[in-house]
């Protein structure tokens, strides 16, 4: 997996996730929340990250059961950018948290199981890593790119320690 880079504003990435997700039956109850400031750009493959939020996204939703919330917040730290995909749903059980990303590893009664683990192979492909933080209700799942692969504008977030 050889990504494609082209630089691109992180928000308009984000955005375009979310709006592919909206029009979903699973979306209708749910609340989306995107803390990104516009000043974020990476120099990224747009469709295959894109692709990794749409995962996130469904997966949150699926969690949830259709209702509650998901937040997606990006901050510019010194060595690149972290960005949270979190939700307000039951969280991952304990007894599979060390094994959601392998491949066909599904705790969803239709699940593929492939969606997590091909996240992971994307995100790596960028030079970032993808995991599961802990946290007291729901999930959340950390993404942590590169200072290489992001640049921020005079105008966007400062970097912060």
């Amino acid at each position: 997996l050889i990504p494609e880079l082209q630089r691109t504003v992180l928000r308009e990435v984000v955005d375009g996730a979310v709006a592919q997700c909206k029009p979903l039956d699973i979306f209708a109850g749910m609340r989306v929340v995107v803390a990104v400031d516009d000043g974020i750009e990476l120099a990224v493959d747009t469709q295959r990250i894109g692709e990794v939020f749409v995962n996130l996204l469904r997966n949150a939703a699926e969690a949830c059961g259709g209702t509650g919330q998901v937040e997606i917040a990006a901050t510019a730290v010194a060595d690149g950018v972290r960005i949270d995909v979190a939700d307000d749903g039951p969280g991952v059980p304990e007894g599979i948290r060390a094994e959601i990303f392998r491949p066909f590893r599904s705790s969803k009664e239709y699940g593929t199981g492939i969606g997590l683990a091909f996240s992971r192979k994307i995100i790596e492909a960028h030079g970032g890593s993808i995991d599961l933080v802990p946290r007291e209700r729901g999930a959340c799942f950390r993404i942590e790119l590169p200072a290489a692969a992001t640049s921020i504008s005079d105008v966007g977030a400062a970097p912060v320690e």
